[in-house]
């Protein structure tokens, strides 16, 4: 490693471990909103998408590819959670908290010339979906018995669905 990549992974630890006290700090607000009132405030979710996505910037500068899968993976998963397709939950709380952890000693092995930490459990995590809980279709009625399963025609006029 030359002097100058040298001085830019050194920049880059510095400028991550700012952005990860950053979002340290968000999560713990939104949770705290959240156990609230049940809900985080829109600016709060698009501050910490913000952060997520410096810090996939900075690393894949850098090509420090496994900060750059991870982060990429929970930017991927913040926009889902601002559009609102994803709500927040215990679960979703647990999984971010988690992978800044993560992200934190990915950060460190990169300023010792090191990406020895497996993501693939952490990946498999943000991809299995039982940590959050998907917002429920709006126009898609639950139903408990099976005669909502036959074909329209076989239906009887009390059982036919109103999709």
């Amino acid at each position: 490693m030359d002097k100058s990549q040298a001085k830019a992974l050194k920049d880059f630890v510095a400028e991550a471990e700012e952005i990860l006290e950053a979002l340290s700090e968000d999560l713990e607000a939104a949770h705290e909103q959240f156990e609230a009132t049940g809900k985080v405030r829109p600016d709060r979710v698009n501050k910490i998408f913000r952060e997520m996505h410096s810090l996939k910037g900075l690393a894949s500068m850098l090509s420090l590819e496994k900060i750059t899968a991870l982060s990429h993976d929970l930017e991927s998963l913040l926009d889902k959670v601002r559009m609102g397709k994803v709500k927040f939950s215990k679960g979703l709380f647990s999984l971010l908290d988690d992978c800044r952890k993560l992200i934190r000693t990915l950060t460190t092995e990169a300023g010792e010339g090191r990406q020895e930490s497996d993501i693939a459990p952490m990946m498999a995590r943000i991809a299995g979906g039982e940590i959050y809980q998907k917002r429920p279709r709006r126009h898609s009625p639950a139903r408990s018995d099976c005669s909502s399963m036959k074909p329209p025609s076989s239906r009887s006029p009390s059982t036919k669905s109103t999709d």
